[in-house]
């Protein structure tokens, strides 16, 4: 599932924007990146709902990396 769209730039700037945000703001903003990648992951998305802040960084960051074409193992 190679995304494009999804560069490692994209992750920095996940990182940097996720940092200072409120659990809620993270929800939106991990909700618009996977909207918007080619192949959206929409069992993922309502996952993050029900997820803290630290989890749904980490669930979104293996989403980046899998567009990437990294594996990320699911545990």
């Amino acid at each position: 599932m190679r995304n494009p769209k999804i560069k490692e730039q994209q992750q920095l700037d996940f990182y940097a924007a996720t940092a200072t945000m409120t659990r809620d703001d993270t929800l939106h903003y991990c909700t618009k990146l996977i909207m918007e990648a080619r192949a959206p992951n929409y069992t993922l998305i309502n996952q993050l709902k029900s997820m803290g802040k630290d989890r749904m960084i980490l669930a979104t960051n293996n989403f980046i990396m899998k567009g990437q074409g990294l594996g990320v193992k699911s545990f």
